[in-house]
């Protein structure tokens, strides 16, 4: 979830080389309708975590309550100070500040999932 069309393209070119099965979308709605018509599992959200509408915090807890093994990794412009994930959430996401390398995006989301 991404609302800034170029890093959401680029998000998602880095994970499929990888080879993960990448959704993808522009708001914290349509994310939510894309989670709950997939019948498939869903592993790992990424989302920014300032975004219009709602934030990435918000949306992760409302998908926390339609998948609850969801895995998350908020990126963020902020440092991980600034940032507060809601204690509901501990143990599930990490943060990822921007800019990062595609190294660094690709060991947090596999630390992330390996988690659970």
């Amino acid at each position: 979830m991404e609302d800034e069309a170029s890093v959401r393209e680029l998000l998602k070119e880095l994970l499929e080389a990888a080879g993960y099965c990448v959704l993808e979308a522009s708001r914290p709605a349509e994310a939510i309708h894309l989670v709950e018509a997939r019948r498939e599992p869903i592993d790992l959200l990424i989302t920014d975590v300032v975004m219009p509408d709602m934030t990435g915090p918000e949306l992760a807890r409302h998908l926390d309550g339609l998948r609850p093994g969801l895995r998350m990794l908020f990126v963020s412009g902020y440092t991980k100070e600034r940032v507060a994930l809601p204690s509901t959430l501990d143990g599930k996401a990490e943060i990822l500040a921007k800019p990062f390398t595609r190294e660094e995006l690709l060991s947090r989301a596999r630390m992330v999932l390996d988690r659970g």
